[in-house]
């Protein structure tokens, strides 16, 4: 439960922990998400939950698996001008919601411990927070 300076206590349902990386040590809030394939199928993702972004952005690697995208411009950080990537439409079972989403295919970095990022778009039918200090993730499953 937190509670807000001057502001109501809110409870949460799930508390979901940050994940270490053995070799750097660092912590990264990573959450399992299932994407619905171009077969029809689903296949489970690790991606780290990344409150900056909007959509989920997943390594070129996994366009395959996937309706082929429209190249659109997106904004991205570190970057002043747009870049063009591939934009495909598919579902997301986050937190057993099954959710529309849009797919971005990027040139992320391979990393062992994760595929991709999670963007807001798909945590819109959830209340959540996090601590960066607690190394938590807390989500509470219906808006209300």
């Amino acid at each position: 439960m937190f509670a807000r300076a001057g502001g109501p206590t809110k409870s949460y349902d799930l508390t979901i922990p940050f994940t270490q990386n053995r070799h750097t040590k660092r912590w990264y809030p990573i959450m399992v998400v299932s994407l619905q394939l171009n077969s029809g199928g689903w296949r489970q993702f690790r991606l780290i939950f990344d409150t900056g972004s909007s959509s989920i952005i997943l390594r070129t690697e996994f366009a395959d698996q996937f309706a082929p995208g429209v190249l659109q411009g997106v904004n991205t950080v570190g970057h002043k001008k747009s870049r063009q990537m591939p934009v495909t439409q598919s579902q997301a079972d986050v937190l057993g919601r099954i959710i529309p989403c849009e797919v971005m295919l990027a040139n992320l970095p391979a990393n062992y411990l994760v595929d991709g990022l999670l963007g807001r778009e798909c945590m819109t039918p959830f209340v959540f927070g996090y601590s960066q200090t607690a190394q938590e993730i807390y989500v509470r499953l219906s808006p209300s």
